[in-house]
This record gives structure tokens, C-alpha cells and sequence, in this order.
């Protein structure tokens, strides 16, 4: 969790930094992108990347490199993330 997210769902004020930003926190390395969720997990996973659109932006590119549509799912998430 980032500060930004631990501010806004705790109410919370972290002085010392929690999570590098520019860190991706999925990957095919990890088994845990899109293409490993089932329908609910994807709506959740879209519901909060359109809160924390930082953290979209810097997982897709993470999915992107990751090069392989079948394990990553990239492009089922973003379009997912026009639909909703």
C-alpha cells in the first residue's frame, strides 16, 4: 500500500514512505496478473485501479513488458477499464 491509498482508506498519515510508486505489484514472474483472476476478482481489481490510477498506469506497463496476452491479461483489463 502506498501512502496515498493508507490516507484515503484508513484515514491514516504515514511519515515514512511505505511503497515505491513506481514498483509494480503484479507480474507473470508473480502469478498475479489479470489472467489469473476470475470475473469478480477483475471488476474488484478495475474498481481499484480507477481509485488509484498511479498504480494502473505503472502495473500495465509492468503486464505490457511482460509480453505474453494469455498469462497477463493486459489487454482484458484495459478494456475493462473503458467498459466500467
Amino acid at each position: 500500500m502506498t501512502n496515498e491509498v493508507v490516507k484515503e482508506m484508513f484515514g491514516v498519515d504515514v511519515e515514512e514512505k511505505l511503497f515505491d510508486l513506481e514498483l509494480p505489484s503484479m507480474g507473470v514472474e508473480w502469478s498475479n496478473t489479470p489472467a489469473f483472476c476470475c470475473h469478480l476478482g477483475l471488476e474488484r481489481m478495475v474498481k481499484e485501479f480507477k481509485r488509484y490510477r498511479q498504480q494502473y498506469e505503472v502495473n500495465m506497463k509492468q503486464l505490457e513488458a511482460d509480453s505474453d496476452e494469455e498469462l497477463t491479461g493486459a489487454e482484458l483489463l484495459k478494456n475493462m477499464m473503458i467498459e466500467r
